[in-house]
């Protein structure tokens, strides 16, 4: 046995080691994935998605936790909503309108303002045909004055180190992870249909300490492009990709700020904003693994924490909305004179204000997810990455630079070390306190995590950590259910041998059952006996009687678990059960009914193999009765039965010793048949057989035969009818009408008993205040 222990304990040991050793593996190449320092295109396309779901699992509830922050910059957004494309008519709108909006923002007092949508394709409103004739005629003034491009070109070229635009790719992709096929960045036809106009808007600053290789890099990159037309890149000088960065989930938690096209380095949208904001350049350094070494302001040098790839964790502020917000009708409205119909809030909100245009109307589909909010304008995703710029206070997670080693090793130490102390722990205590454990334990992790280290700007990913211990403890708790299940198992083979499975049941859910001491229930008890027992069993062998009577007691206590009773005892050759302890049974007296008819069918079906193989005539008798009684362990500490006591108790096995008297198999009470009566159950067929008093005990009782079978209808009407006469001291027609019923029921012994008692009754009358109950004189 002791050996059997120690395998099982070596056994739960190397799991353990096992599920911590996964977890850590889980955990590190998740990190070096989202830092970019893997170069395994398999781990980086199949393992690291599915390990990037597990990772975010607690992310989005530290957002909640934290709840939403107001944004540290004056930061406003014109949106394109659903009224204002009510009122000047479907998008994308004419440029003009375009840029109206743009001058109209700029004069209410917007500082900077940053268009997050993409002007790829002119608008020619005169077709080609029809402005070369117009032309030829002398009438180009005419052709160009309806043409849109113009007037948006001449308002961009206005404000010039005032206005950002925004581009985007439809194929961005990682060289190192993927093919040439998938990803061309150095395949000569794809270069050649890059715009060159715009290279202009590429970061100068790009340090690298060796030839930079775009096929050897893991950042972003993009083969191919949807840039603005040349007209709008000749005449603005910020511009940036505004791609969103989607989780394998769908929810935007992460931004790349830089993409590498032909060997040149591009911010994204919001970081060109933030240059144009603050007035500086970037300085990007890559290391000879052509990774980003350090991303840094060129004047003040502060460091943005980017990853190795380049990309950052969002701060996100809070839901949809945070940010103030503008309709763009507000901003263009004005009356037939032309003069402004602006709002006070608009103007409150726009002037000295970095403003960001874009659409918000669902219709466009501009929509994104963030831990926040699942349907948030993508303009507002823009804000938020633009407002984290400004303030310089992305979340600093255990992939980014310059921290990464330190953070990471943090947690690996936790993973490794705490992981494996926490196990070993548990191990050796029980249950209720190894699970206690474990969740004090991720109750102070998650605690510091979601409330000290998240609001200060540090997303380390925990989320293996958390996973770790909670399979450790879901491991050690079956662990623990497994062992003690074979308890009770063993509890189990050593009780059920003498008390009903009910009881070891009960006793295996709660050992305190075990203690002595009682409960006061209702209960049905159930006696049962064979008749004349003792005679017959004087004259068998003892190994035939002992054969006899474990076959006897086998179908009867068979019988008994099937109808939910507990077996309390064999008395000679009495069986002694009762119904609704220790398992609650609501339908008690029906059940021990039932399960009498039953013994009582089962002795007829048995009664010639009995007589064949024993040479016994085998006839038993039953009583029931429903009551209050003590219930529980009764006797010393050292030595106890679970039985029942009460005068409950004694008035079933008088009714059980009575049968005999009335010559019937089955006797129950009055408070038995009202007992299914209250819950509305069904009773079995029965008739009211007698009034009773028992000796020792002043009130009468009614007392009720259960039959096992439907007896004959009229011959119960009979002796109802007898029953009527007795009690009205006819006794001339109460022994006539005994004798019909006896006739009628087959013989029936009850209806000759009480003919026999009715002929005494006439002989030696009752006495006058006869209430018509019959005094039992035998226990």
């Amino acid at each position: 046995m002791l050996r059997a222990r120690n395998a099982m304990k070596s056994r739960i040991w190397f799991l353990h080691t096992l599920f911590v050793c996964v977890f850590s593996a889980a955990f590190v190449i998740h990190e070096l994935g989202s830092a970019g320092l893997i170069r395994s295109g398999f781990q980086h396309q199949q393992v690291l998605p599915r390990l990037r779901r597990l990772a975010t699992v607690f992310a989005d509830l530290k957002f909640k936790l934290r709840g939403p922050r107001p944004p540290k910059s004056a930061i406003t957004i014109v949106e394109i909503d659903s009224p204002s494309i009510e009122e000047l008519g479907r998008w994308p709108w004419r440029r003009d309108y375009t840029a109206f909006l743009v001058e109209r923002v700029f004069q209410l007092g917007a500082r900077f303002v940053a268009l997050d949508i993409v002007f790829s394709e002119p608008e020619q409103r005169v077709p080609e045909e029809l402005a070369e004739a117009l032309r030829a005629r002398g009438l180009g003034v005419l052709a160009d004055s309806v043409e849109t491009d113009p007037k948006l070109a001449a308002v961009f070229d206005k404000y010039k180190g005032r206005i950002a635009l925004a581009w985007t790719t439809e194929s961005p992709c990682q060289p190192l992870y993927h093919t040439r096929e998938a990803c061309p960045v150095a395949h000569p036809e794809a270069l050649a249909m890059l715009p060159r106009s715009l290279e202009r808007f590429s970061l100068r600053e790009v340090r690298s300490r060796v030839a930079f290789d775009p096929e050897l890099t893991p950042l972003m990159s993009a083969p191919t492009l949807i840039a603005n037309a040349p007209l709008f890149n000749a005449v603005t000088r910020y511009q940036g990709f505004a791609n969103a960065f989607r989780d394998p989930d769908g929810i935007i938690r992460r931004t790349s700020l830089l993409m590498m096209i032909n060997g040149r380095v591009y911010p994204s949208f919001p970081l060109a904003i933030a240059r144009m904001v603050r007035g500086e350049e970037l300085i990007v350094s890559l290391d000879e693994s052509h990774r980003i070494e350090e991303l840094r302001w060129s004047k003040t040098g502060q460091r943005i924490p980017v990853t190795a790839s380049g990309v950052v964790e969002v701060a996100f502020r809070g839901p949809e909305r945070t940010f103030s917000y503008v309709s763009a009708m507000d901003v263009m409205r004005e009356d037939e004179t032309g003069r402004d119909l602006a709002s006070a809030t608009a103007l409150a909100r726009i002037q000295g204000a970095t403003v960001l245009i874009g659409v918000s109307a669902l219709a466009l589909s501009d929509i994104a997810s963030t831990p926040f909010d699942h349907v948030i304008p993508g303009v507002e995703v823009q804000a938020n990455i633009v407002d984290n710029l400004l303030a310089n206070d992305f979340l600093s997670s255990s992939a980014a630079l310059p921290s990464s080693w330190a953070a990471m090793a943090v947690i690996l130490l936790l993973m490794l070390g705490g992981g494996t102390a926490l196990a070993r722990l548990a191990e050796r205590q029980e249950a209720l306190f190894a699970i206690a454990g474990f969740f004090v334990c991720l109750a102070i992790l998650f605690i510091g995590d979601a409330t000290v280290l998240f609001p200060s700007g540090y997303s380390w990913n925990t989320s293996f950590l958390y996973m770790e211990i909670l399979c450790l403890a879901v491991f050690t708790i079956g662990q623990k259910y497994i062992a003690e299940e074979r308890n009770k198992k063993f509890l189990r083979l050593a009780f059920s041998k003498y008390v009903s499975p009910a009881v070891v049941d009960s006793i295996v859910r709660d050992p305190s059952r075990l203690n002595v001491g009682g409960v006061r229930k209702e209960l049905t008890i159930l006696f049962s006996d064979i008749r004349g027992f003792t005679t017959f069993s004087e004259k068998m062998e003892a190994k035939l009687l002992s054969e006899f009577l474990n076959d006897y007691f086998g179908q009867m206590t068979e019988i008994l678990f099937r109808y939910g009773g507990t077996l309390d005892k064999y008395i000679g050759d009495a069986v002694m059960a009762f119904f609704n302890a220790p398992v609650d049974l609501p339908d008690h007296a029906r059940c021990a009914c039932e399960a009498g008819r039953a013994m009582l069918r089962s002795v007829q079906a048995n009664h010639e193999r009995w007589k064949v193989r024993y040479g016994v005539d085998v006839q038993i008798g039953v009583g029931i009765n429903t009551g209050p009684v003590s219930v529980g362990n009764m006797g010393s500490e050292r030595s106890f039965g679970y039985t029942v006591i009460g005068d409950a108790v004694n008035l079933a096995s008088r009714l059980e010793g009575v049968t005999k008297t009335y010559g019937v198999e089955i006797l129950t009470s009055q408070f038995t048949l009202g007992q299914m009566t209250e819950r509305s159950d069904t009773p079995p067929p029965f008739r009211v057989l007698d009034l009773v008093k028992v000796k020792g005990k002043k009130d009468a009782v009614q007392i009720i035969q259960i039959f096992p079978d439907e007896p004959d209808a009229a011959g119960l009407a009979l002796f109802e009818d007898a029953r009527e006469a007795y009690r009205s001291r006819e006794w001339d027609e109460a022994i006539r009408l005994f004798g019909l019923a006896a006739t009628a029921l087959g013989n029936d012994a009850a209806a000759r008993m009480y003919a026999e008692r009715c002929a005494g009754l006439k002989t030696a009358p009752p006495p006058a205040d006869w209430d018509g109950s019959w005094v039992l004189e035998s226990k």
